[in-house]
């Protein structure tokens, strides 16, 4: 009887370490799996930096010590002043008859709001990758050009990728995001596209804004990356619509370049009515985008002409407001010296300056893996159906 007790003692004892144990391997397995979940969230820093030789770490090089140089720039103290102040055109100051015709420029919003969702269901940490390569392997083309992108030199992955799961995997959620988002924008602005090589570059601009906008949210607090990600990638599309707009008139989009410049939005609303961003705006209603990110996108270049409390009242808009408007001016640093012409890096106000973290934002924008990343970021789409 003895015996038997201390055989269940020692059984008992045994069972509860085996119990412990396996508790111990599933917290870790779940970790492992939170993480890697967490490192296809965020860009492929490591893929974007594993091919570049000694020629291309030299040019980063150079890019860092040319972006510290704008970021100073970006925060100098110039000063505004904002007295009596002609602001850009606003949606409400629009006619019913030019916001029909903006409207009818880009059709049915449809697929977009069904990317739209796609997206948002890609910013939810315990997406199922297969749930995704499920819905895009309903599309052929943008199937095509999932793989060509992950087969590309950009990721050097060195093994042909043929399924879509690994596709996805590769990529990245933030890559997934520009191809999806591409694919229906192209199959909309790909003429405009090929007959003014300019807007290929605002492309390139807005998939770099949108990264950056990615990587900066760790200066900022409490500020969703999903949501920084649509306002940097679609704050300019009203750029591609803006030459069909103004059919019957001539278009020339020299006389608002460079881009960004108080006078190029201005001069917008001089020669059309309607500036690009409330063109932004307008065409994305009805898409799914939230009021938010509606308003910032409509006021993106505000900061250059107002003080922050003269528009947004809510302290939350008003550091959406200052990301947008940061992301922007840095995305044009990244340039091709070609290409420089076409963008003006403009200055933040003084007083938008205070929802920044400024030692994490140069911190973030001093990374070697960061700046090849955001320097090589659409190099891998091309604008074509």
């Amino acid at each position: 009887m003895k015996a038997a007790i201390i055989v269940f003692f020692i059984f008992f004892i045994g069972l509860i370490i085996f119990m412990l144990i396996k508790k111990q391997e599933l917290h870790s397995n779940m970790k492992k799996n939170q993480a890697k979940v967490r490192r296809q969230s965020t860009p492929q820093q490591g893929l974007a930096v594993s091919s570049l030789n000694k020629e291309q770490r030299n040019i980063i090089e150079s890019n860092r010590e040319s972006i510290q140089s704008g970021l100073k720039s970006i925060f100098s103290h110039t000063q505004f002043d904002f007295l009596n102040e002609t602001l850009p055109i606003k949606r409400s100051d629009i006619s019913q008859e030019l916001y029909i015709a903006t409207k009818n420029c880009i059709g049915d919003m449809r697929e977009f709001s069904s990317v739209y969702k796609i997206s948002n269901m890609l910013d939810d940490p315990q997406v199922d990758l297969s749930q995704i390569a499920k819905i895009v392997s309903t599309d052929p083309i943008l199937s095509n050009k999932i793989l060509r992108s992950a087969n590309s030199a950009y990721f050097g992955s060195g093994k042909s990728v043929d399924s879509i799961n690994h596709a996805l995997a590769i990529l990245g959620f933030v890559n997934i995001k520009s191809i999806l988002f591409h694919n229906v924008l192209s199959k909309k602005f790909s003429a405009e596209a090929s007959l003014n090589p300019e807007l290929k570059v605002i492309w390139d601009h807005s998939i770099k804004a949108a990264l950056c906008a990615v990587y900066l949210s760790d200066a900022f607090e409490g500020l969703h990356r999903g949501k920084l990600y649509t306002l940097g990638l679609m704050h300019d599309v009203g750029k591609f619509i803006l030459p069909r707009l103004v059919q019957g008139r001539t278009f020339d989009p020299k006389v608002i370049i460079p881009y960004g410049e108080k006078l190029s939005i201005l001069r917008e609303d001089e020669l059309y009515g309607v500036n690009h961003a409330v063109i932004s705006r307008a065409v994305l209603e009805d898409s799914g985008i939230s009021e938010q990110l509606l308003n910032v996108i409509e006021i993106h270049h505000y900061p250059l002409f107002t003080h922050k409390s003269f528009h947004l009242s809510k302290n939350e808009d008003q550091k959406y407001l200052t990301a947008l408007y940061l992301a922007n001016q840095i995305a044009k640093l990244f340039v091709k010296q070609d290409e420089k012409y076409l963008f003006a890096v403009q200055p933040l106000p003084p007083s938008y300056q205070g929802f920044i973290n400024r030692l994490k934002l140069d911190n973030i924008f001093n990374d070697e893996r960061i700046i090849a990343d955001i320097s090589k970021s659409g190099s891998f789409i091309e604008f074509s159906n």
